[in-house]
C-alpha cells in the first residue's frame, strides 16, 4: 500500500526518456587524419555497409572489423538515451527504424555503420516494474528514520558526565558535558 501511494505521489520520478538499443561497426579515423586515410576508412565502412545490406551477419563483421571495444559483443552498445552519444551518432541512431542499417556516419572517432536493434518509448515505468526497488527503498528509509528517532530519544534521556580533563573536544554534535566542563 505504501509503495503504491509513493508511486502515485511521485510518478515524475519514474518517467523514462526514449531509448534505443543499437550496435555498430567503427572504422577508426580521427578528424585530423590525412585525406587519404579518411577516404580509405570511409570506403571500408561503405563496403561493410554494403555487405550488411546484402545480408551479412552484423556481429561477425563487427568482431572482424570494428575498432571499438564493443566488437567483442557483436558491436552492441546496449541501450542509450539522448545525450549519451556524440551528436552525429545519436541523430543517426534515433532516426533509424528498428533493424535498419544506417548510411555511413562520420564522428570524431571515425566512420560508423549503425543498426538499431530495439526501441523503448518514452513514458512512465509501470508500478509492477519498479515495485521491488521501491519496496526496498521505502523499507530502508523507514528503518533509518526509526533508528534516528531511537538515537534521538536515547540522547534526550542521557546524562553524560566526563572525568576531570577527559571531555572530548567539541564537534558541534556532541552534547555539552554535565557539570560545566569546557
Amino acid at each position: 500500500e505504501a509503495v503504491a501511494t509513493y508511486y502515485a505521489e511521485n510518478s515524475e520520478k519514474f518517467e523514462k526518456n526514449e531509448e534505443v538499443q543499437a550496435r555498430h561497426i567503427l572504422i577508426g579515423c580521427k578528424e585530423d587524419e590525412p585525406a587519404e586515410k579518411q577516404t580509405a576508412a570511409k570506403s571500408k565502412a561503405e563496403g561493410l555497409r554494403k555487405q550488411l545490406i546484402e545480408g551479412a551477419d552484423f556481429a561477425a563483421l563487427a568482431a572482424a572489423n570494428s575498432d571499438c571495444p564493443s566488437k567483442s559483443d557483436g558491436g552492441s552498445l546496449g541501450s542509450f538515451g539522448r545525450g549519451s552519444m556524440v551528436p552525429a551518432f545519436e541523430t543517426a541512431a534515433f532516426a533509424l527504424a528498428t533493424n535498419a542499417i544506417s548510411e555511413v556516419v562520420q564522428t570524431p572517432f571515425g566512420y560508423h555503420v549503425i543498426q538499431v536493434t530495439g526501441r523503448t518509448a518514452a513514458g512512465v515505468q509501470p508500478l509492477d516494474q519498479v515495485r521491488g526497488a521501491l519496496r526496498t527503498q521505502l523499507t530502508s528509509q523507514n528503518r533509518n528514520q526509526a533508528f534516528e528517532t531511537f538515537i534521538q530519544g536515547l540522547r534526550a534521556k542521557a546524562s553524560i558526565v566526563y572525568a576531570e580533563g577527559a571531555a572530548p573536544a567539541s564537534s558541534g554534535n556532541a552534547p555539552a558535558p554535565a557539570g560545566g566542563g569546557e
